[in-house]
């Protein structure tokens, strides 16, 4: 039988649980405070703007450069010479 955690839209266990309820948690509250929960939220949206970010950096940045190493631009060096 499944907890009745596995039916939420957001699960939110407090870490001296039973083993099922924090496997079945998406998030894991090592205090039992659950002043923590928006904190929690909070921090998850930052990481996801944050890996956004990178991911747009990081493509920016081998769109750049990878035509570079491969010497995509070498024939127009060369033609100017």
């Amino acid at each position: 039988m499944l907890p009745a955690l596995a039916g939420a839209d957001v699960r939110v266990a407090i870490e001296p649980s039973a083993d099922v309820v924090v496997d079945t948690a998406d998030i894991i509250l090592m205090h039992s405070d659950l002043r923590d929960v928006p904190y929690a939220i909070l921090l998850s949206n930052e990481v996801v703007k944050k890996i956004k970010e990178n991911l747009f950096w990081a493509l920016f940045y081998n769109a750049l450069c990878i035509p570079v190493a491969a010497g995509v631009f070498f024939c127009c060096l060369w033609a100017e010479a």
